[in-house]
């Protein structure tokens, strides 16, 4: 399986590491599968507080230069387009609204979840 989501992840001495809730879902998902993860990466000197070592034996890292905003992923689509390409025979876990969801099964035809993270009427009505 692979998922495209919009989880940060920190690239600290050629070792990958994630926020802990994350690491949680991953280490949940990898009891039935490999998975590869597809996330924004942001290299540190210094590992961030809360962050967990990624299990490198049960998650393929690809990596996508760090963006904070849907304007900035706009500079990686390229890296998406590689990185989907790269996996597209296989299943996707695609997290709404991260960018670039639909690639997997518009571009590719790959078999795709797509999740949609958040109630969109209470965002809309909240101030």
């Amino acid at each position: 399986m692979v998922l495209l989501t919009g989880w940060p992840i920190y690239n600290v001495d050629r070792s990958y590491y994630i926020d802990f809730v994350h690491n949680n879902y991953l280490t949940y998902i990898t009891e039935k599968d490999r998975v590869v993860l597809i996330s924004p990466c942001e290299v540190r000197a210094s590992v961030p507080h809360g962050a967990i070592k990624l299990d490198l034996e049960k998650v393929l890292v690809e990596p996508i230069g760090n963006y904070r905003s849907y304007a900035e992923s706009i500079l990686f689509i390229k890296q998406f387009y590689s990185a989907i390409k790269k996996h597209h025979g296989d299943s996707f876990y695609c997290r709404f609204p991260d960018p670039f969801v639909w690639m997997p099964s518009l571009l590719f035809n790959s078999k795709s979840i797509i999740h949609i993270v958040g109630d969109p009427i209470e965002t809309l009505w909240s101030d």
